[in-house]
């Protein structure tokens, strides 16, 4: 057995990288996303766990599962990424129109110098010519 274990080291650390890089994709995906993104993503993130969770159960290193699980997480964590990249890109746009509604001039400034009172048709007028210009 220790022979056996011996001759298959290399194939046991590649398993090892392979799993930390994994864990380390998963992490940059799911662990700094907002409440919102979280939220708006639950679906996805509920799918990946779904993916990821025969990893919770014990496999040996002779499982011959090892490899078909990490490809698996890696394209569930590829398909979060994706979705996630879409929803930034989406936010951004959505804070940009925001941002450019909160800075739209919808009244301009202007310069009231009458110090008398005007009555309704020059009110009017003043308006009127205010808005054309």
């Amino acid at each position: 057995m220790v022979l056996n274990v011996a001759l298959q080291e290399e194939k046991y650390k590649e398993f090892n990288e392979q799993l930390e890089l994994l864990v380390d994709s998963y992490d940059q995906v799911v662990g700094d996303l907002t409440d919102v993104q979280r939220n708006l993503l639950d679906r996805q993130i509920q799918a990946l766990d779904k993916c990821l969770r025969p990893g919770l159960q014990v496999l040996n290193w002779n499982s011959l599962g090892i490899l078909d699980f990490i490809e698996e997480g890696n394209r569930g964590v590829a398909a979060l990424r994706s979705v996630r990249d879409q929803v930034e890109k989406s936010q951004e746009r959505i804070e940009s129109v925001v941002e450019a509604i909160e800075n739209a001039v919808l009244v301009r400034p202007f310069s009231w110098d009458r110090q008398n009172l005007m009555d309704h048709a020059e009110f009017y007028e003043f308006f009127e010519k205010y808005r054309e210009t």
